[in-house]
């Protein structure tokens, strides 16, 4: 976790603006909250990709993987525990 804080205060600090250290802690928030979206943008391109692609891949087993990531990490970034569908 260190090494995005510093990640994110560079980039911060590129835009040759000040920037406070609760401005690099919401960004770093953002960041993780975003990582839902990703999961779960992976996880229905697997499901498709099952489905339309000849490749020899197995597709709905990442596609499980994302969807299953999205759910583990859901109650720990949003701060709340749900029951897994």
């Amino acid at each position: 976790m260190e090494e995005r804080r510093r990640f994110t205060t560079a980039y911060l600090a590129s835009s040759g603006n000040e920037h406070s250290d609760a401005e690099v802690e919401q960004l770093l928030v953002n960041v993780e909250k975003y990582t839902l979206a990703n999961h779960m943008f992976w996880g229905l391109w697997g499901i498709i990709s099952g489905h339309v692609n000849k490749i020899e891949f197995n597709y709905l087993e990442y596609a499980r993987q994302r969807i299953q990531q999205y759910w583990l990490t859901k109650p720990l970034l949003l701060g709340y525990s749900q029951i897994q569908p």
